[in-house]
């Protein structure tokens, strides 16, 4: 079924491959950062490809996805994930995650927290503490990347949070897709579903971009409900009025396609 939640292959833009790459460069030289941008941008892909490509034999990956934990329930949470029994004091944790780090050794860990805008101060100060558990050493004994919206970079601006900055070397943002790498982001996912003929009339691909802005996810929602609508019609090719249909089973997309139909300036 094209559009689902199951797509197999990334769709790779000249962007997502930069952006890949820097992650793979900074890793080799165990620097922690940020990747943030817009919800539904491809984020989550992108982790799952960046994780692929690094070397069991020479890292090893953790992904912390609770994000509403405070600081001592990440500490607990973490220690489970690198096979420590978690304690219930907060000490005991820091111990078993000091000697983890150790035992890792040769390997290097990269601990990836998602959607880390909604981490709070004490959690990001738990981190960052923990990264400097040895003081005979200068370098944190892992490499973090916190994944999160466009709130992220706001959040680790305010003054509470100028700790957990000094320890960031880079920052890389993943923008919506442009109108043509949407044309080329439909087109694939039909291929990848073993569909080769245009399903689309050219005004609904129009339609579709416009009201997603370049949002994969919301592209992959509207662009299966109108299937969907023409696929109830007994139609092979989906037209302005099942792209209507679709538009008005997602309220939330209806009301910003309207708002911005009202805000064009007339000809």
């Amino acid at each position: 079924m094209p559009f689902g939640e199951d797509a197999k292959t990334l769709y790779r833009t000249r962007s997502s491959e930069k952006l890949l790459q820097g992650l793979e460069q900074m890793t080799s030289v165990h620097a922690s950062g940020i990747v943030y941008g817009p919800n539904g941008v491809g984020k989550s892909y992108l982790i799952n490809q960046f994780l692929r490509a690094l070397s069991p034999k020479s890292y090893l990956s953790v992904v912390l996805s609770h994000s509403t934990l405070a600081g001592s329930g990440l500490l607990r949470m973490l220690s489970h994930l690198l096979g420590k029994a978690p304690r219930f004091r907060r000490e005991d944790n820091i111990c078993a995650l000091a000697a983890a780090f150790e035992e890792l050794q040769p390997l290097w860990p990269v601990i990836i927290l998602q959607e880390a805008q909604n981490l709070g101060a004490d959690a990001l100060e738990e981190f960052r503490l923990l990264s400097l558990y040895n003081n005979e050493k200068t370098q944190a004994p892992f490499s973090f990347i916190l994944f999160g919206d466009e709130a992220l970079l706001p959040k680790l601006m305010l003054k509470i949070n100028a700790p957990v900055i000094t320890r960031l070397g880079y920052g890389f943002k993943v923008s919506p897709l442009s109108y043509d790498e949407c044309k080329g982001y439909l087109q694939s996912r039909l291929e990848e579903a073993s569909i080769f003929s245009e399903p689309f009339e050219p005004a609904v691909i129009d339609m579709l971009i416009e009201a997603c802005a370049g949002v994969p996810r919301l592209l992959n929602h509207l662009a299966g409900r109108s299937l969907q609508a023409a696929a109830m019609d007994n139609q092979q090719r989906i037209s302005s009025a099942h792209f209507e249909q679709a538009l008005q089973s997602m309220p939330w997309l209806s009301r910003e396609h309207q708002s911005s139909a009202n805000n064009k300036p007339k000809q």
